[in-house]
């Protein structure tokens, strides 16, 4: 049996075995508890040190901040400031602390993306769990003020812990997506599965999950509210099937002479001779792609496999999955 200390304190009593079995990637859990030690993993006062302490070097989107579900500009939380170095003096845009907490007190929403880079509790934490799960770990920290959304309805892309630390929050879970793709617009994906909505408050030390594509939406039931979205963004099929293309098309077609031959111009010679020539430059791709896919074999499969973990445990996937995409395509081609 793996020890699994971290998860098992996230989903207490029950086991961590019971949680993959019944919960993971297929619905939401929620935990009551109150436990004091995982509402002990960060607080205010470590938030308000590490904007202070980290001004010149967190920037947007790092950390945002919204009002009403809605984001707040650069220029409303950050400022120009001084920096020294050895050559001299220069100026650069920094976080101001003063704007950040004049939003907070009108009721604006603070987001820190990658919280566990700048404290070493969450640090251990984060990686506790990620050996535990094999999985890349992210640490979000929300502040939000009370009655206030910080965003609108939404789903999220990736599978979510929730750990309330200091406050209360009003939750509601109102139906699900499956297999999400990375848009959350409720115009830019297939309809979602409706159930009677489930309605909760958190306090803390109390932790939900959610998995891809839940719908939720909370706001803040007391001042202060204080919580940690713990975030597994693991690989799906469409980044292996990238990771094919980077690997083993694109070189290998590159290496086609004849496919580096220019377009046939439409304007020259008849309409009929161009088209031919269309359908012989698409049926030498389609002949080279089945070539190269007959010869995919599972070591390739397996380097494959070992990049993109490579990527996820020493990034992160708090980057764009384009860019995701182009790191693996440009590491495997080379």
């Amino acid at each position: 049996m793996k020890n699994y200390t971290t998860l098992s304190a996230l989903v207490s009593p029950g086991s961590a075995e019971v949680f993959f079995h019944t919960y993971w990637n297929k619905k939401f859990f929620l935990n009551q508890q109150g436990s004091k030690e995982l509402s002990e993993l960060f607080n205010y006062q470590k938030l308000a040190i590490i904007l202070n302490a980290q001004a010149y070097s967190l920037q947007m989107p790092d950390i945002r901040m919204t009002m009403d579900g809605q984001h707040l500009e650069p220029d409303e939380i950050m400022e120009s400031g001084n920096y020294f170095v050895v050559t001299g003096k220069g100026k650069k845009v920094k976080i101001s602390p003063y704007k950040v907490k004049n939003h907070l007190k009108n009721g604006a929403s603070l987001i820190l993306n990658d919280a566990h880079e700048y404290d070493l509790g969450l640090q251990s934490f984060a990686h506790t769990l990620s050996r535990e799960m094999k999985l890349p770990v992210s640490v979000t920290v929300f502040h939000s003020s009370k009655g206030k959304e910080t965003f609108k309805p939404h789903f999220d892309p990736i599978d979510v812990f929730v750990i309330q630390l200091e406050g209360e929050k009003d939750w509601v879970i109102d139906g699900y997506t499956a297999n999400p793709t990375m848009h959350r617009d409720e115009k830019d994906f297939s309809p979602r599965k409706k159930a009677p909505a489930k309605k909760f408050r958190m306090r803390p030390g109390d932790v939900l999950y959610m998995p891809s594509g839940v719908w939720h939406s909370a706001a803040a039931a007391s001042d202060n509210s204080l919580s940690l979205n713990v975030s597994f963004p693991y690989m799906r099929k469409i980044d292996l099937a990238y990771a094919i293309i980077g690997k083993y098309l694109i070189p290998n077609l590159l290496n086609d002479e004849t496919l580096r031959e220019y377009m046939p111009l439409p304007g020259l010679g008849s309409d009929r001779s161009y088209a031919s020539k269309l359908r012989e430059t698409k049926n030498r791709i389609q002949g080279d792609i089945k070539s190269l896919l007959s010869e995919f074999d599972d070591t390739d499969l397996a380097s494959i496999m070992d990049s993109l973990n490579l990527f996820d445990m020493n990034r992160g996937m708090t980057s764009s999955f384009d860019n995701r995409i182009s790191f693996i395509a440009d590491k495997l081609t080379k």
